[in-house]
């Protein structure tokens, strides 16, 4: 990746000192994801002081900033041409942007120090750090922790290796330097290979409306495709990873030679190692459960925090989900009377994984009652179920009343939601009386379901 600040056309405007962030900085940092229903990365951080979500987003080749970053108007650094920037930029048509300087940048609690970046619209303060930021460093992520780590260099394999892996060369775009890899995706008819923009700040699948004409032998502009199966090698495919087709070409990845863009749904689903220096993505796997066995390989992890508004649940399986599966949630250290609620997923690869707030936004306004409750159980159990109704299609949480079977859907991927008041869950159990407190099972796993 041969990014500066010279190839984006940057004519600077002063001579601010600035304190330029170094890789030793963060080398050795570990950073929980922000929640959301894939491994899309954000973090916390901050900005001259001021809470931010960071953004780590290696298709974008320069940096951005929003202005509620900042109490007042921002030092302008300098000036760049935008038309081989970025595609996503709210005015992307413009030709020449303000670069400004972001001061005092934090990655978690650690400093990271100052940086420009593009001056984009915002009252919420959002920090992207592009890749001419991130080639600095070789990034881990974890989505069974749901972390990402900061390595100055590749860390060494390990001298017991208990996954499997795969070794990806990224090659770079010619006309925008971006990182690209090749995928093959195959539908009813042939299997083709296509050149993709690797997306780390970015959930979804997406290829131009030609090639999802090219996919599905017919116009699919603005759907999208349920291919049989995307494929980085032979051997490691995904069968459950929905792919949006752009309303029309060109190709939403701004240059003529990348066809789509590969976001965490498809790539979230393994460990990672993304090298952008060395141009490699290396992709970690557990091995596959084996068939008519159950034990650690093949079990859904479930956890949760407690948080001031709620809770954060966590869920990671790793088995293939080929029909779906139902999660009921059972509360910790509290009792639910008005509601009951739950998971539902659609059907998944091994190494889907989310992380969602309990209450969510707008329960309150749909079931009152039940938002509070769910707002006071500090943390939840639950164990996987592969059949069975299931009060929403896709992967979403549900909240179900009691009384009238009243059901409420916050979905973050699969088919639209839909929840048909007939369909009702058994009721709960009460729990059986103790003497002693509950045991917290925010570190234990879900029970294993078999495969069958």
């Amino acid at each position: 990746m041969r990014l500066s600040l010279v190839s984006l056309g940057v004519a600077l405007l002063g001579c601010t000192h600035v304190s330029a962030p170094s890789p030793r900085a963060v080398a050795g940092l570990t950073v929980p994801v922000r929640p959301g229903w894939s491994m899309a990365l954000a973090v916390d951080g901050s900005v001259a002081g001021r809470p931010a979500v960071v953004r780590l987003a290696v298709e974008e080749p320069f940096s951005r900033v929003t202005e509620g970053c900042f109490a007042s108007a921002p030092e302008v650094m300098g000036r760049v041409d935008t038309r081989l920037v970025s595609a996503s930029a709210p005015d992307a048509g413009a030709a020449m942007r303000d670069t400004v300087l972001a001061g005092s940048v934090r990655i978690g609690e650690r400093l990271f120090g100052d940086l420009q970046a593009l001056r984009d619209p915002g009252t919420s303060c959002v920090l992207t750090l592009g890749s001419e930021v991130l080639i600095g460093f070789v990034l881990e992520v974890n989505p069974g922790a749901r972390t990402v780590t900061f390595h100055a260099q590749l860390p060494p394999s390990p001298a017991y290796q208990a996954e499997e892996s795969l070794s990806l060369e990224l090659t770079r775009d010619p006309t925008s330097d971006r990182p690209s890899l090749a995928v093959q995706l195959e539908t009813a008819g042939a299997p083709l290979t296509l050149p993709m923009l690797l997306a780390t700040a970015t959930a979804a699948v997406e290829v131009s409306a030609d090639a999802g004409r090219a996919l599905a032998g017919r116009e699919t502009g603005g759907q999208s495709l349920g291919p049989r199966s995307i494929g980085f090698a032979p051997g490691w495919t995904l069968r459950h990873v929905d792919v949006v087709v752009a309303p029309s070409s060109p190709a939403p990845a701004l240059s003529p030679t990348l066809v789509g863009v590969l976001g965490a749904e498809a790539w979230g689903h393994y460990r990672i190692l993304l090298d952008l220096r060395g141009q490699r993505l290396v992709l970690f796997r557990k091995p596959p459960p084996v068939e008519g066995t159950s034990g650690a390989q093949s079990w859904a992890h479930l956890s949760s925090d407690s948080t001031a508004s709620g809770s954060v649940l966590r869920l990671i399986t790793w088995q293939m989900l080929d029909r779906g599966a139902l999660l009921p949630l059972e509360p910790s250290r509290a009792r639910l009377r008005t509601c009951r609620i739950g998971l539902t997923l659609a059907p998944e690869d091994p190494g889907a994984n989310l992380a969602v707030a309990i209450p969510w936004p707008g329960l309150e306004k749909d079931l009152p009652d039940c938002a509070k409750e769910l707002a006071a159980v500090p943390a939840w159990s639950g164990e996987l179920q592969e059949s069975g109704p299931r009060p929403c299609n896709g992967t979403c949480l549900y909240a179900q009343e009691v009384i009238g079977g009243r059901t409420v859907c916050t979905c973050g991927r699969g088919p639209p939601p839909t929840a048909p008041p007939s369909v009702r869950a058994p009721a709960p159990k009460p729990p059986p009386p103790s003497e002693t407190e509950p045991t917290d099972p925010s570190d234990k796993p879900a029970r294993p379901a078999r495969k069958r």
